[in-house]
């Protein structure tokens, strides 16, 4: 519903505003965002409201990238934006020194789970398809 959807991101940006401003507030999209399987348009809902759904920046020497890992798992609804953000985190990848930077990822969805899991809930084999899919990139 979108009045509901409305109301909760008027919600959170009143309560982002009282946040002294010199904290940066970094948003990482998941599926109460763009759904477990993203469209364009849910993606495009999302910039609007809270801006890229995926992105790097820079803190002191430390590259950080953030991913839309709703797309890494089922890109089925919005296959372009698929395969931009892949060619994206390439590129990322490939233009660090990574003798001198180090780089963390943040994305919504676990690459690794310490437990074995009885519940689809939480582990319905995101974090598998995740794995599988990153690991070779970093691998490089």
């Amino acid at each position: 519903d979108e009045s509901i959807r409305g109301r909760e991101i008027d919600s959170f940006k009143e309560t982002y505003s009282k946040i002294d401003s010199s904290i940066a507030l970094l948003c990482v999209c998941g599926n109460h965002d763009v759904g477990n399987t993203p469209t364009t348009n849910t993606i495009s809902n999302y910039k609007k409201d809270f801006g890229d759904d995926y992105f790097s920046f820079y803190i002191k020497g430390v590259k950080g990238i953030v991913l839309n890992s709703n797309l890494l798992y089922d890109p089925s609804g919005a296959i372009d934006e698929y395969e931009k953000q892949n060619v994206w985190l390439q590129n990322e990848l490939a233009s660090v020194d990574h003798t001198k930077t180090r780089v963390i990822v943040f994305m919504h969805h676990p690459l690794f789970l310490k437990f074995n899991c009885d519940s689809r809930d939480f582990c319905d084999g995101r974090s598998i398809a995740l794995n599988r899919w990153m690991i070779p990139k970093y691998q490089k």
